[in-house]
């Protein structure tokens, strides 16, 4: 299967689990431990009970912030084996068709479990350095990809 497709499948489900508070699909998506980078920190999370608190952090001021669109789409995507693909995305998240923040590069990999792919780490192209993320702060290097590879573990 075409890479770009699946990494874009998987991001769809993830921002729609988070647009309607789904942890359960969100859960469904991801694979422990879950490595996460920003421009300013890196964490390792290892335990669903932190996943879903993150989440649900993320989520519910998202929905405060009145989100109607939580978009991102893929730029490129690649098999680094079989089993796991590399992606690169940008985000844009929205307030009735207005930008609420200037869009960001990001970086993710998933890797195939139980015949679903799951993310199972991420550079994020924003400026936060400690979880949970209530909402991204996009900076200067907002648009510059991270590099690649996607730090795992």
């Amino acid at each position: 299967m075409n890479p770009a497709q699946l990494y874009q499948d998987a991001l769809d489900a993830v921002s729609r689990a988070v647009l309607t508070g789904d942890d359960k699909l969100y859960l469904s998506r991801m694979s422990l431990p879950y490595a996460l980078t920003t421009h300013r920190g890196h964490f390792v999370i290892t335990d669903r009970d932190e996943v879903v608190a993150i989440f649900q952090t993320l989520s519910a001021s998202l929905r405060e912030k009145g989100v109607t669109d939580y978009v991102r789409i893929t730029r490129e995507a690649r098999y680094l084996r079989p089993d796991v693909i590399e992606g690169l995305h940008f985000t844009h998240i929205l307030c009735n068709g207005e930008r609420i923040t200037q869009p960001h590069a990001s970086r993710q990999r998933l890797v195939l479990q139980s015949g679903e792919w799951r993310f199972a780490a991420a550079f994020y192209g924003i400026e936060n350095d400690t979880l949970p993320i209530t909402f991204p702060l996009t900076g200067l290097n907002r648009d510059t990809p991270p590099p690649g590879p996607v730090p795992f573990g």
